[in-house]
């Protein structure tokens, strides 16, 4: 056993993101966890590891259990090297590496001083003692196939999308017996993210993951932890095999609820007919129809809709002519070009850096082309739904920032609908929409930022890494 998860509960203020959580995780066990945005499930990761105090429950572990955390979002700094942040934990092993790196990159430096000397000397000498130095092996090739080859390079230097590739690799590289990985994925392409899968299946651990990618599920996990309107279920089995067997209790619990109407029915009448309550047996009955009626049955299956109208498209769309685009001293887009038609759905490949989002922020004019021409057509309108959410204002509740856009529009049947009606549509309940931004999970912030682009009714969407942080049915 690496850990027991007994009757767990947090709850934020009146709203309870998840009660009564019980998991058992043994050694290999590979668990995903799923469910709708602002279900928990990044908040249960914190609390596994750490990082939060449960209201309710309690957890045991395994003696001396190493805990390995890839939060959502990570803190570094700056001005370390790649290798000393990768290398950034208290164990003596990793306090070695680090202490290595920073005199190497001193000496890099031009620092010859004996002091600088004897701390490579200090440093080396431990990590013999531990067999360490497969360990700096390991991470090198890590980052590597993460996409990250300038070992020295400054961390703040690299792009978002890079450091995000960087924590990961801190996670992967530190012993532990529990990894927990929070949107592993995110910021990968798609040769990564099949490296990551491998390298996870052959990993000898216990790992418990939130994410949104149903093939990394597939083909990692072995059991799915479902976070489901407060309550949570456990299946053994990849994604796959989770769906037949969630299909399976929603039917169960809908054959129930439909047996609970029949009895409902069949002792309302019998009341009705002139129940007194007088006998014992008859006291009994009553009670037994009142505790059924009283019972909270939530049978709801909420799915996002999407059917907006989207103003009038032109014949003219995007047209780009010999398209080039360099950043000091490297060509990202070579002499491209390229003619969108109407009802295109075109979809861009490639490695981390190659370029891809660097197009679409041409497309949308927030980049210039270094040479070449982007025309883009008269009544086209643009909704660029961006890799990274455009600022907030966290002060702001969710339904005023909507309707910064617009307070109505117009649906694809002719139909208008309020803000607060569309935020239904896209899983925003009322006592949600007057929730402060602040206060919303990262998903919910991502799906806010989608209806908010939806919105302002555009006929021509850029989206780059549509799916990051948005949950599976969304």
């Amino acid at each position: 056993m690496v850990l027991t998860v007994e009757d767990l509960g947090k709850s934020y203020g009146e709203k309870v993101l998840f009660s009564h959580v019980n998991l058992n995780v043994n050694e290999n066990d590979k668990i995903g966890i799923v469910g709708v945005n602002g279900t928990g499930k990044s908040t249960f990761l914190k609390t596994v590891a750490g990082k939060l105090t449960a209201d309710t429950g309690n957890m045991v572990t395994m003696r001396n259990l190493r805990i390995s955390f890839l939060e959502q979002s990570k803190e570094f700094d700056m001005e370390n090297t790649v290798l000393m942040e990768v290398f950034k934990d208290d164990s003596p092993l990793m306090i070695a590496l680090r202490d290595y790196e920073a005199a190497l990159a001193r000496t890099e430096a031009g620092d010859v001083s004996s002091e600088v000397q004897q701390a490579l000397v200090n440093a080396s000498a431990k990590i013999d003692s531990v067999n360490g130095w497969s360990m700096e092996s390991e991470a090198k090739t890590i980052l590597n196939h993460l996409g990250i080859q300038d070992f020295d390079a400054r961390v703040g230097s690299l792009s978002s999308g890079q450091q995000k590739r960087m924590a990961l690799a801190t996670a992967l590289i530190q012993p532990c017996d529990l990894l927990i990985l929070d949107e592993p994925t995110n910021h990968l392409d798609s040769e990564t993210i099949g490296w990551l899968e491998e390298y996870l299946a052959r990993w000898k651990g216990s790992l418990l993951t939130v994410t949104h990618d149903r093939y990394f599920l597939d083909r990692v996990t072995n059991g799915i932890l479902e976070f489901d309107k407060g309550r949570t279920y456990s299946y053994d089995g990849n994604y796959s095999q989770f769906l037949e067997l969630k299909a399976a209790r929603i039917e169960q619990e809908e054959a129930g609820e439909r047996k609970r109407q029949n009895f409902l029915r069949n002792e309302l009448a019998w009341i009705r007919r002139g129940a007194q309550a007088r006998s014992t047996k008859q006291k009994a009955r009553i009670q037994r129809y009142e505790q059924v009626r009283d019972q909270k049955v939530d049978l709801t299956r909420n799915q996002v809709e999407i059917g907006l109208a989207g103003s009038r498209l032109g014949r003219k769309i995007i047209e780009l002519a010999n398209v080039t685009y360099e950043w000091e001293g490297k060509t990202y887009i070579n002499d491209f070009t390229y003619t969108v038609l109407r009802n295109d759905r075109i979809g861009i490949l490639g490695g981390n850096g190659t370029g891809k989002s660097t197009l679409l922020n041409i497309i949308a004019g927030r980049l210039q082309p270094t040479k070449g021409v982007v025309d883009i057509g008269q009544t086209v309108k643009l909704g660029y739904f961006a890799q990274t959410n455009v600022e907030m204002d966290g002060r702001l509740r969710a339904k005023e920032y909507i309707q910064e856009a617009a307070h109505y529009i117009t649906m694809a049947d002719g139909t208008k609908l309020s803000a607060g009606q569309l935020m239904e549509k896209f899983l925003f309940p009322p006592d949600l929409q007057w929730t402060e931004i602040s206060r919303l999970s990262g998903g919910e912030k991502r799906r806010l930022y989608l209806l908010r682009i939806l919105m302002e009714e555009p006929n021509v969407l850029l989206l780059d890494e549509p799916t990051n942080d948005l949950d599976l049915d969304t």
